[in-house]
């Protein structure tokens, strides 16, 4: 079976989490499907990076899409009914170019990765699938929600664009998946298949006790639900944890950290930004500690760190895409409830073993990703079987 795979970023580096998504889903599909990959991309894309798509993919096609272009195609939408999350990786002679590459490669069926790519589903000449990933529209209503001024009118807007644009493109498509039951709630869509994350617990793995922080949180930090979360971090919980356990060392590390969060650094604050191994992160600390109240979707650092043995303490917006027990997560309602769970854990040395052991079976039982990609690939057949059998 040859399957065409669309997506608006190259899925490598793994630095955001649409790209480790995808990776592993190409990893794990590539064994029983012949695949092709069209990527665009609005920055550079080395050798290095294609080669390591190429393990996995007969073909691999690079789409350069400059930001410049892309703002150019905002600035003419900002009147019409596209959200700017479609229009900004939007561009009609890509769009010919992969009609003609699916055509060329004989697919039996299409993929395309996020509501963004939608468009280019249209005249494929195949069946064709859409994995929304996560609820865009909620995002965009909850970063309205903590927005001010044209920004909330901007967020506003866009929350609109994006739920009517969500429900017109549905029915382009055979086959509909999203990441979590909480996003599908929140989607309101039809039909849709829930095909969650998972996480390499090969890779991502206990290893000798070298702690130097007892709190850490790790993410794409140039992702502003994560850059919120940071901030209430440091300035609400940590200095109360502070006067509970007065020495008490915070980790903060992930990729393009902004100004903002570069000068949150202190005597008992450090910034780690652009990790070459993320792993790092996680060994050196003791606890992960994550108040996401903004955003949708799964978060993967949870995962990441549970395979790595961390105790986990994060909100119920987060776990309610993850479905963990008490004894497997720490589920905060407030910031009085992250104060006292941290502090819980950095004390009571038998909770924190008994939590660390639950996190760790639940990563390794619950959340490979080769039965995740599995559950997709089957999918994904049943999705080119009714297409078959309506002609």
């Amino acid at each position: 079976m040859r399957l065409v795979v669309v997506s608006s970023r190259f899925p490598y580096p793994l630095i955001t989490g649409d790209r480790l998504r995808l990776f592993h889903q190409l990893r794990f599909l590539s064994k029983t499907w012949e695949i092709c990959l069209i990527a665009i991309s609005d920055s550079p894309v080395t050798l290095e990076h294609r080669e390591e798509l190429e393990k996995y993919c007969n073909e691999v096609h690079v789409f350069s899409l400059p930001k410049w272009k892309s703002a150019a195609s905002l600035s003419k939408n900002v009147f019409k009914s596209l959200p700017f999350q479609v229009s900004y990786f939007y561009n009609k002679l890509i769009h010919r170019s992969i009609k003609e590459i699916a055509q060329s490669y004989k697919a039996d069926l299409a993929y395309f990765q996020l509501v963004r790519t939608a468009l280019y589903a249209k005249d494929i000449g195949i069946p064709a699938v859409i994995d929304f990933m996560d609820s865009f529209s909620t995002i965009a209503e909850r970063d309205a929600e903590f927005s001010s001024g044209i920004r909330r009118i901007v967020f506003q807007n866009e929350a609109k664009k994006l739920k009517q644009f969500e429900r017109e493109v549905v029915n382009d498509f055979v086959g509909k998946t999203v990441i979590s039951e909480n996003d599908k709630l929140l989607l309101g869509l039809a039909d849709l298949k829930v095909i969650s994350n998972g996480v390499d617990i090969n890779y991502f793995k206990p290893e000798d006790d070298i702690t130097e922080f007892d709190l850490c949180f790790v993410g794409n930090l140039g992702y502003a639900p994560n850059q919120r979360a940071v901030q209430n971090l440091v300035e609400k919980i940590l200095p109360r944890i502070q006067y509970r356990k007065p020495n008490v060392s915070l980790l903060i590390a992930g990729a393009r950290p902004p100004h903002k969060i570069q000068n949150l650094s202190s005597s008992n604050i450090s910034i780690m930004g652009d990790v070459d191994d993320i792993r790092n992160a996680y060994k050196l600390s003791r606890v992960f500690i994550a108040p996401i109240y903004t955003g949708a979707g799964q978060q993967n650092k949870i995962l990441e760190a549970m395979a790595m043995g961390l105790p986990c303490v994060t909100t119920h917006i987060v776990n309610s895409s993850i479905g963990a027990s008490p004894e497997e997560i720490k589920v905060a309602f407030s910031n009085d409830d992250f104060v006292k769970h941290a502090v819980d854990l950095l004390y009571d040395k038998n909770l924190f073993i008994e939590q660390r052991y639950c996190g760790l079976e639940l990563a390794r039982t619950r959340f490979s990703w080769a039965s995740k990609v599995n559950k997709l690939s089957d999918y994904l057949k049943s999705c080119l079987d009714k297409s078959s059998s309506k002609l």
